[in-house]
Formats: structure tokens, C-alpha cells, sequence
């Protein structure tokens, strides 16, 4: 899997059959669409981009659902009889099947996509497009990796509120400084010329049947919950990154897969949100961290760095323990103990929202100023 995150603002569409590669100043750039090969090719329902049409301009029987841009933003929308009057976006792209709407999966009519060729439940080589605003996951899946359904469920786990599938098999294409697949001309190549986002692996500690530390009505995983989902909130302010959570709901995940996932979407930087107990008559108090490599003591400090600002909790010092999450994890990574449950002081700070989202943007800031 090759996964870039853009700003959908700086997503833009060239069209014209060409390979990925020829857009002039793309640091990222993809096909999207499906066309018809042949002696000529011609494109398979709408592509539309700076009011030209380029091929058919209307929808198509498999293509109903496009991905749109207007005024920065990017979107699915359903277009059937072509680009809509009422409002009419700044680019389109028919593609397919859509795979998730409002944060769920979609039950993809199978059958009906398998007669046009497009072969949505085999693991074939693959591009689809992820969205939460503010943010663009452009995702390149190989062959034999993923089918549609298994790529729906890869978007929900991240967060996307929207995402699509375009064009398979030979015609996938993804190219970037590190990476390129782009065997065939397209009749459209969606494209950004600013450069890709770091990425940051967020994983809210525990979940499902393992609270964590518990004390009283308190439970760990509700309180990595929160900061978790408030790192992710404030993360729309930064420049530089992006968020993928590996693993943000109250499930039962094994730690194998939530290693698996940061490295296979190749995470930067990975950082997992917990909450200390003492056990003891006389409970400990304050934050500390936990990292295994030099780089991911550096990351920890550039998170401290903040947080010493936002909280008045007692720093305890950067430490090494050879958790999973950091052992199993290809990039820098960092575990946060924020407090402790069973301190009944450090309990009435964090149970604050005000102060939940002081360290949800400190944490936010701290993986800015890592990548400085």
C-alpha cells in the first residue's frame, strides 16, 4: 500500500490521455477515472475540469458517483445526467464503486460493477481517494493486496467520512519521488504540486474489553479516547501533518494489527495515548514517555516541549520500555502516560474538556515542530 495525504485544497486535475508521470510539477499525482482502451481510447463517463469536458458529458451506467472539487474542497457526489447546474463543481471525475458515506461502509452492488469489467471483490491493483476534511488520502493498492470491501474498511478505520474507488488493474498509477507505477495513458491524472503531508500514526491505548487502568467511574481507554480525537481535531491547523488513527474506537484491536497498519501505510511518526495507575495507597501523578530509539526520544521531546505549556501535571521524565507499539513499529514512536486515573488531583484536571484540548494541541504542535 502507498498512502499520501494532501490538503484538498492543493488537489487539482489535468485532463488528456497521459501517463501519471507527465504532469510538470506533480509531487503527487494518480489516475482516477476509467476509459475504454481501444484504437482510440475514449473515456468512460464524466470528465470534467475549468469547464471543458473531455469525452462523454454525461454519467454512465457504473460511474454515477464522481470525485468533485469546488473552492478547496473535494467531495463524492452523485451525477447521473452529468455535471449539475445548481451547483456545478470546479472539476469531476466519474469513478467507483463508491465505498464509504457518512463515515460507513457502502454495500457495493457487486454484480452490476463486475459486468463492466471493473472486478471490485478481487485483490487487483487499485487507486481510491479517502476524505476528511481537511485532508486527502490518496491510497495505490498493488495487486493482490486489497478489494474494494477491504478497502472500505481500511477508509472507515482511519476516519474518512467519504472515500471512492477509481481505475484497477494495469491502469492503477500512483508516482511520487520515492515511488512509480504508471504504465498506461489516462484520460484524466488527479495531481497536487504542493508537497505530500507527514503522516502520524495515532493510536488511543486499550479499547473493547480491556479498559486499561480503571479507578472508580474512570476507564483509560475513555480518556485516550479523548485526547486521542482532540490530537486529531487540532491537527487540521498544522502545515506539515496529517493524521492516519490506527486505532480510535472502542473495539477490540489486537496491538499486531495496529503495528501492522502504521507500517504498512508507512507511517512518519507513531504516537499512542495512554493513562497511568499506581496501584497504590499513595498514587503517582504527572505525565511521562516512553520510546525505544533516538529519533522517538527526539519526537517525545518536541511534544514536551508544548506540553509543559498546557499542563500544570508533573513531568516525569522520558523513559524506555520495550512496548509492543514501539518495538513493532518501523518509524519513530512514543508512548504517552498523560496521568494517572487513581490521583484523584490528576483526575479533576484531565476530566476538564478545556484541558483535554490544551493537550490534544500541544501533542498536535509537538509532531509539527518534530518535522521542522
Amino acid at each position: 500500500m502507498e498512502i499520501r495525504v494532501h490538503f484538498q485544497k492543493d488537489l487539482k486535475v489535468s485532463l488528456g490521455f497521459k501517463r501519471a508521470d507527465q504532469v510538470k510539477g506533480a509531487k503527487t499525482a494518480i489516475n482516477f477515472s476509467y476509459f475504454s482502451p481501444g484504437s482510440p481510447s475514449t473515456p468512460v463517463g464524466l470528465h470534467y475540469a475549468d469547464g471543458q469536458f473531455f469525452g462523454q458529458q454525461k454519467g454512465h451506467q457504473w460511474h454515477f458517483f464522481t470525485l468533485a472539487g469546488k473552492d478547496g474542497k473535494v467531495y463524492c457526489e452523485h451525477m447521473p445526467f452529468g455535471v449539475p447546474a445548481y451547483n456545478t463543481p470546479d472539476w469531476a471525475l466519474a469513478g467507483g464503486p463508491l465505498l464509504v458515506l457518512n463515515g460507513k461502509k457502502v454495500n457495493i452492488a457487486a454484480d452490476e460493477w463486475n459486468k463492466g469489467g471493473a472486478d471490485v471483490l478481487s485483490r487487483r491493483a487499485r487507486v481510491a481517494v479517502g476524505l476528511k476534511d481537511p485532508w486527502a488520502y490518496l491510497v495505490y493498492v498493488k495487486e493482490g493486496e486489497m478489494s474494494c470491501p477491504e478497502l472500505a474498511d481500511f477508509f472507515v478505520r482511519i476516519g474518512c467520512d467519504q472515500a471512492i474507488a477509481g481505475d484497477g488493474g494495469g491502469s492503477a498509477s500512483m508516482v511520487f519521488d520515492k515511488f512509480k507505477v504508471a504504465r498506461r495513458q489516462v484520460p484524466a491524472v488527479v495531481y497536487a504540486t504542493a508537497p505530500a503531508l507527514y503522516k502520524v500514526g495515532i493510536d488511543a491505548g486499550h479499547g473493547g474489553v480491556d479498559p486499561g487502568a480503571v479507578a472508580g467511574n474512570v476507564k483509560e481507554k475513555d480518556l485516550n479516547l479523548k485526547i486521542s480525537a482532540s490530537m486529531i481535531q487540532f491537527m487540521a491547523g498544522l502545515t506539515k501533518a496529517a493524521p492516519v488513527p490506527l486505532y480510535l474506537s472502542d473495539v477490540d484491536t489486537p496491538l499486531a494489527a495496529i503495528c501492522d497498519l502504521a507500517n504498512k501505510t508507512k507511517c512518519d511518526v507513531f504516537v499512542s495515548h495512554h493513562n497511568n495507575a499506581s496501584g497504590s495507597p499513595r498514587p503517582g501523578t504527572g505525565r511521562e514517555y516512553y520510546t525505544v530509539s533516538a529519533n522517538g526520544k527526539r519526537l517525545a521531546q518536541s511534544i514536551e516541549k508544548y506540553m509543559a505549556v498546557a499542563s500544570p501535571l508533573r513531568f516525569r521524565g522520558f523513559k524506555s520500555e520495550r512496548f509492543k507499539v514501539l518495538v513493532d513499529t518501523a518509524m519513530p514512536a512514543v508512548l504517552i502516560e498523560h496521568s494517572f486515573v487513581d490521583n484523584v488531583q490528576d483526575m479533576q484536571i484531565i476530566g476538564d474538556p478545556m484541558y483535554l484540548g490544551a493537550i490534544g494541541l500541544a501533542c498536535a504542535l509537538g509532531v509539527e515542530d518534530y518535522f521542522k
